[in-house]
Formats: C-alpha cells, structure tokens, sequence
C-alpha cells in the first residue's frame, strides 16, 4: 500500500462499512478549500500544506515505511476531518445568524425610509397648501395695487 511519496500524500483510509478503504486525497483538499474560501481575510491557506503538516505531525515526523501506522494517520485525518465539518457547522451558524441580523436592519431601514417618505409627503402637501395661500394673498396684493394705481392714475 502507498501512503507517503517523498512529501505527497497519495491516499488516505477511511472507515466505511466497516472496512478500511483507500480513497485519494482530494476529496479530503476539497473539504480544506472550502474553507479556504470562508476563511479569506487570514493568510494564504495552502492545502497542500495543510495535508503534509498533517501527516508528517501524525507520523511523528518518520518517513520510514517499517514503522508507518496507517492507523494513526487514519485517525488524524479522521479526527481533523470531524473538526473541519464541525468548523463549517460553527461558520454556518455564523453566516445564517448575520444574514439574520442583515436582513432584520434592511427591513428596518426601508420602513425609516418609508416613514420619512410619509412624512415628507405630508409636508410636501403642507408647504404646496402654504405656498399656494401665500402666492393668493400676494396676487390680491397685486392686485388691490394695480387697481389703486390704476384709479389714481385716469384721476388724474
């Protein structure tokens, strides 16, 4: 069975049915990218990276085959695998809690924005009725003053 290649980790072992079973590494760095994509705003994440720090800290730093445990490097993968979905599960958590609030302080804005809608219609009518009340009493000014002038001009 290969497992270590120079630094490259070929394949891991999973249990399933009951059975160990090999399966390649991708679908282990697919997990880790996912994460890499949450995750943006730290350094860099380097999968590959990950994978080998993994199984070189597993093994104990041996690349020796006669004292490979395949076991121990099962289980870390296993238990770091568990730790990543439980990580995504806490992430989600995160992102449906702040959707939440996003869109409880969007709806919240669109009813100010409405009620200073409302309220600036009711003095856009207000200041129309003002305005137009003013603009009579100006015009019967102007009025009275022609009609005065008027007068006093063909009195004369």
């Amino acid at each position: 069975m290969q497992v270590l290649t120079g630094h490259m980790l070929e394949y891991i072992l999973f249990m399933s049915d009951g059975q160990f079973q090999r399966t390649s590494i991708e679908s282990f760095k697919s997990i880790l990218l996912m994460f890499e994509a949450w995750f943006c705003l730290q350094d860099p994440f380097d999968v590959d990276e990950f994978v080998e720090r993994l199984a070189w800290r597993s093994t104990g730093g041996t690349r020796n085959v006669e004292n490979f445990d395949p076991l121990l490097l099962h289980a870390a993968f296993e238990k770091t695998i568990r730790d990543l979905k439980e990580m995504n599960v806490s992430v989600m958590k995160q992102v449906e809690q702040l959707e939440t609030e996003c869109n409880d302080e969007e709806k919240a804005h669109w009813q100010r924005v409405a009620k200073l809608h409302e309220h600036n219609q009711v003095h856009y009518v207000q200041l129309q009725i003002s305005f137009h009340a003013k603009f009579r009493l100006v015009a019967v000014g102007v009025v009275r003053a022609g009609s005065s002038l008027f007068c006093q001009l063909f009195k004369h």
